[in-house]
């Protein structure tokens, strides 16, 4: 996605936008820098001109309704909200106290608590953390967004995981 200007294509904050470490080829092009929206966490490129998105995912991210939580086992099983999930990954909000690193992998569990179902030990690795805190909140709560792909799922894993995100696609 494209948009003229130097603003965030996915929600339109021009503000909000700070600058990140930019990729070689992205320095020895003339006028260009990488961004991250504070207030959606989109990843930009910006040139003088135009904005655009700046994502590698081969795969297309769904919203899932708040009624899928995840379980991160750990000494103190923590549940997560999901911001947004693919058939490559998942991206979570999680809490302070725990403290995931890049490149750590682990098991997690999908809950869906309108039905019930349940789909076990998803192998997954961080891919990156940040903190995000909405600015259009009076009090805005800092939240720890947290972004991984699924590893070596076997074939149920992935047509269980499938079938969510087809459902929630139409």
């Amino acid at each position: 996605m494209v948009i003229l200007g130097k603003k965030c294509p996915q929600c339109g904050e021009r503000s909000d936008l700070k600058r990140i470490p930019s990729d070689n080829w992205i320095r020895r092009i003339p006028f260009s820098s990488r961004l991250r929206c504070n207030n959606c966490g989109e990843k930009l490129l910006s040139f003088s001109i135009c904005t655009m998105v700046y994502d590698l995912r081969r795969h297309q991210r769904v919203t899932l309704p708040r009624t899928f939580v995840m379980k991160i086992p750990g000494k103190k099983t923590q549940y997560s909200r999901i911001e947004n999930i693919s058939e490559g990954g998942i991206c979570f909000d999680c809490n302070f106290d725990l403290c995931l690193q890049k490149n750590q992998t682990l098991h997690i569990d999908l809950y869906c608590c309108d039905d019930g179902s349940l789909l076990e030990k998803l192998p997954i690795e961080v891919l990156s953390t940040y903190e995000h805190a909405p600015e259009n909140m009076q009090m805005p709560v800092p939240k720890l967004v947290t972004g991984a792909r699924f590893l070596d799922l076997n074939e149920k894993q992935k047509r269980v995981l499938y079938r969510y995100i087809k459902y929630q696609a139409m």
